[in-house]
């Protein structure tokens, strides 16, 4: 996560691109608490700000852009699913 100029999730612009063209629609980041953060690769694409610090060519999304998870909510989700199924 980047901290300036704002909090902010970066994703590497040419990665971004290949992963669209390859049919994925959004982008999804785990953080280390356990949150699930995610938008539309077009979102990212669209509002993002892209940069260079020297390792490429990136883009940068603030994390108010995002949609999240709390933490365990996922497993949660799947297991009920489960258990509907059974």
């Amino acid at each position: 996560m980047l901290r300036l100029p704002e909090p902010s999730w970066a994703v590497d612009e040419e990665k971004l691109r290949e992963a669209q063209a390859e049919g994925a629609d959004r982008v999804e980041i785990h953080d280390e608490a356990g949150r699930v953060w995610w938008t539309s690769i077009a979102y990212f694409l669209d509002r993002g700000q892209r940069f260079d610090r020297g390792w490429g060519a990136q883009v940068r999304l603030p994390v108010s852009h995002f949609s999240f998870f709390p933490p365990d909510t996922a497993a949660r989700q799947l297991a009920l699913f489960a258990e509907a199924g059974t």
